[in-house]
């Protein structure tokens, strides 16, 4: 018999979530490893950190691992928080490569990092009303600019930039949710007490699907560039070919030059003879 059904449902439902985002981190660890490249490690991280703060939004921190420490839950999910979001700006700068493609806009998603990361460190010895005051502030304010960054490269012609857009939207959605739920404007449920859950594990998922996106916008880089350096090749070789002809060209009108003067001299030498 089943005590509860509502726990084992959120059970399977937290399994899911959680699950999804520690398959997409191995997943892209394992590419990290593999290229070397910096926007997966940063997104590895993003995803340790947020299944983390998710895990004592939950309940799951004290329930688990600090047992009966319902306070630290407070606190380590500000910090946790803080963390990924740092690490979410750093994957943002380098995803849309905005240190090359706008100096302003790095400066701005840079600037929301270092704010994260102090307020991750100020949780820790602050009272939680106060950072999560801040904390809430941070998050609906870093967001919305993070889309608008998305879009503006988006429309420099970035493509890549758009799946970068649409993965902000579930976790900005559920946010707003969120805050309806507090309200008591939504009805509590399996989804909506762990919506913030939900969008999260969303957010995740669609960022590994940009990921791979921009392994294949690289692959299709690589590809037109090596049509070009083989266009260019070729219009060398052409250009060459031209040098060469109008070279044999000229060279074939001076012989011809130097026979003509060579037999009128035997012609006058043979006259006089």
């Amino acid at each position: 018999m089943i005590d509860n059904p509502f726990t084992d449902l959120r059970s399977l439902f937290l399994g899911l979530v959680y699950g999804s985002m520690f398959v997409m981190a191995v997943y892209n660890f394992i590419i990290y490893l593999s290229l070397n490249d910096k926007t997966y490690l940063y997104y590895v991280l993003v995803a340790v950190f947020n299944i983390l703060t998710l895990g004592t939004l939950s309940g799951l921190g004290s329930q688990f691992i600090w047992t009966g420490s319902t306070h630290l839950d407070m606190i380590l999910y500000v910090a946790f928080a803080g963390v990924s979001m740092f690490f979410t700006s750093l994957f943002t700068i380098e995803f849309l490569q905005l240190k090359v493609r706008s100096s302003r806009l790095f400066k701005v998603a840079l600037a929301f990092g270092v704010a994260s990361l102090v307020m991750s460190a100020v949780s820790l010895i602050a009272p939680p009303s106060v950072t999560e005051v801040f904390g809430r502030l941070l998050v609906l304010t870093m967001f919305p600019v993070f889309i608008t960054i998305g879009f503006v490269i988006y429309r420099q012609g970035f493509k890549p930039a758009g799946v970068n857009v649409f993965a902000w939207i579930p976790y900005t959605l559920s946010l707003v949710l969120a805050i309806l739920r507090v309200v008591e404007f939504v009805p509590e449920g399996i989804i909506s007490n762990h919506i913030l859950e939900l969008g999260g594990s969303f957010e995740i998922v669609i960022f590994s699907f940009a990921l791979a996106f921009r392994i294949k916008k690289m692959r299709e880089d690589l590809v037109v560039k090596e049509i070009e350096k083989e266009q260019i090749k070729t219009a060398m070789l052409e250009e060459r070919k031209v040098f060469l002809e109008l070279e044999v060209e000229e060279r074939t009108k001076e012989l011809k030059q130097a026979n003509a003067t060579k037999d009128k001299f035997f012609s006058i030498i043979a006259h006089d003879l």
